[in-house]
């Protein structure tokens, strides 16, 4: 008996061992699906007929990092879950030319498809063939754009705010209470204790990001708000950084219409990002930091209140009064704001009652003939 229960106990602990270790194996696995790329074809010959085993190489420009493949029965070929980024591609196999493609670049969540041609010949015979056309999806059906670097660096943001982006892709709007699918390198960027997004990284540190809005797969369920997804720069074979400050301050700042004095804002944002090689070729680093210094005081507004007169009821006997003989006295003032406020009165009955803080004034006027 007490053997048996032995025997239980350590097919229990082998259960939940495996468990952990499929855990740790897949969650890498699930997160690349979120926060990569991947790319897809065939090789055929010239007249159309599919080629076997042809080597298949592809390279990593920025890191110089290669996969290599081979073709199946069906001269099909893939290289799923690789970093976004910029490729070349390589095909060769006997009797035929050697085969290169350049400039192919992957962006989050791209399945980019790549036909390969062969032409006889010489294996030292190179067909090179540089840059790569716009890629129509066809193999998904959701609807997504990728906002790039470029504008991730170039367009302006107040306050550095990353999120602010995604108001470029059509369809998405700002809203509250609505919250979609965020992930960051493939990792789940939310907080699940209050069911709300956490914050986008600073734009320094990030590579790209894209926008699902419609027709998501089956890796994006939970949410119906839309899916972004973020990627982090990585480092690359040499050794890349930069160091900023930014200053949003009082003296820089127009003074608002109805403020007596400027609001006091005094933001100031600096930080660095450096990233390299650790080993060549292999292991690469990258990291980033930012701080933000704010300071705020809201600007000096003067209190709108009425005049006296206009609060016991007369509002022409000040000197802010003109009498029209022909049918209407108009009275008016003018409130230190900048702002003047008109009212116009037909008979000589209480025309009208205007509330103005927790005051009910009622107006008179008398008519002239």
């Amino acid at each position: 008996m007490h053997s048996h229960s032995s025997r239980l106990t350590r097919a229990s602990h082998c259960a939940f061992a495996s468990a952990c270790i499929l855990a740790f194996l897949c969650g890498p696995a699930l997160a690349q699906q979120r926060a990569s790329a991947g790319i897809y074809g065939s090789v055929s010959d010239t007249q159309g007929a599919v080629i076997a085993g042809a080597k298949i190489t592809l390279l990593h420009v920025s890191t110089n990092q290669s996969r290599t493949a081979v073709s199946n029965e069906v001269g099909q070929f893939q290289f799923p879950l690789i970093p976004v980024g910029e490729y070349a591609l390589t095909a060769e196999n006997t009797g035929f030319k050697r085969f290169q493609q350049t400039g192919i670049v992957l962006q989050v969540n791209d399945n980019v498809k790549v036909d390969v041609r062969l032409e006889l010949g010489e294996l030292s015979t190179v067909v090179k063939v540089e840059g790569y056309g716009v890629s129509v999806e066809t193999s998904s059906a959701s609807l997504k754009e990728t906002v790039d670097s470029k504008r991730v660096v170039d367009l302006p943001l107040n306050g550095r705010n990353l999120a602010d982006l995604t108001l470029l892709v059509p369809g998405v709007q700002a809203a509250t209470g609505v919250n979609g699918d965020v992930t960051l390198d493939g990792g789940d960027n939310q907080d699940n204790l209050f069911n709300a997004n956490l914050a986008f990284p600073f734009p320094d540190a990030v590579q790209e990001f894209s926008v699902q809005t419609s027709n998501a797969g089956l890796e994006i369920g939970k949410s119906s708000g839309g899916a972004v997804n973020i990627v982090t720069k990585s480092g690359t074979n040499q050794y890349h950084g930069d160091a900023f400050w930014f200053i949003r301050n009082t003296d820089l700042n127009a003074n608002g219409f109805f403020s007596r004095s400027p609001d006091q804002l005094k933001r100031n944002q600096g930080g660095f990002t450096l990233g390299g090689p650790v080993v060549k070729d292999k292991l690469f680093l990258f990291g980033g930091y930012q701080r933000t210094w704010l300071r705020q005081a809201a600007g000096d507004a003067k209190q709108l209140t009425m005049p006296a007169q206009f609060r016991n009821g007369d509002c022409c006997s000040s000197r802010h009064c003109r009498t029209r003989t022909a049918t209407r006295t108009m009275c008016w003032f003018r409130r230190k704001a900048r702002t003047i406020t008109w009212f116009g009165v037909i008979t000589g009955r209480p025309s009208s009652t205007v509330s103005w803080g927790d005051t009910s004034t009622r107006i008179f006027a008398t008519r002239t003939r």
